[in-house]
């Protein structure tokens, strides 16, 4: 494989098994790699909840912790460019959930979210994606895949897929 600066040897796969929670940060797996990441001050959560560990942090839902209340593009398009040392995107994985949680919502348009997400992430910043997919912000973003942590629930559940993306070019 080859990146924007040579060979590049792929990202780093690991799997874990936990217990799901709707509070994906407090999965020990996923907080420990936070923690690794040094997720804290300098980081944006357009879609908080109430148990980020970023310093600025955004939900949908009023009744939230988070910081402020607006669409997570909004949240995000507010921010200067390259203001951030990182983003966490952990936004509702399915209708379903999307209903759960910003009840009323019909549609988040999460390419806009990640195209803002991109603009504000420092060059040399990570993103952290959550979901059942790993497609991250991607390449055509600027941004190197090198971490993916496959975290299983069981028979019942489908598994937590975080990507881990470094910015490499705007």
């Amino acid at each position: 494989m080859t990146g924007p600066r040579g060979p590049h040897p792929g990202p780093r796969i690991d799997r874990a098994w936990a217990m799901p929670s709707p509070a994906t940060f407090t999965i020990a797996p996923i907080r420990a790699l936070l923690v690794e990441c040094g997720v804290g001050a300098g980081w944006v959560d357009p879609f908080a909840g109430n148990h980020s560990p970023a310093e600025w942090t955004n939900d949908l839902d009023a009744e939230t912790e988070a910081h402020s209340h607006i669409d997570g593009g909004a949240f995000l398009g507010a921010m200067l460019t390259e203001h951030a040392r990182g983003v966490l995107l952990d936004p509702p994985y399915s209708l379903r959930q999307r209903h759960e949680c910003y009840k009323g919502v019909r549609q988040i348009a999460m390419s806009g979210v990640l195209t803002h997400a991109a603009r504000v992430i420092q060059r040399g910043g990570l993103a952290i994606c959550c979901g059942w997919n790993s497609n991250g912000l991607g390449k055509k973003r600027g941004f190197v895949l090198e971490r993916v942590l496959l975290v299983a629930h069981g028979a019942q559940h489908n598994d937590t897929i975080v990507t881990v993306e470094r910015k490499v070019s705007a």
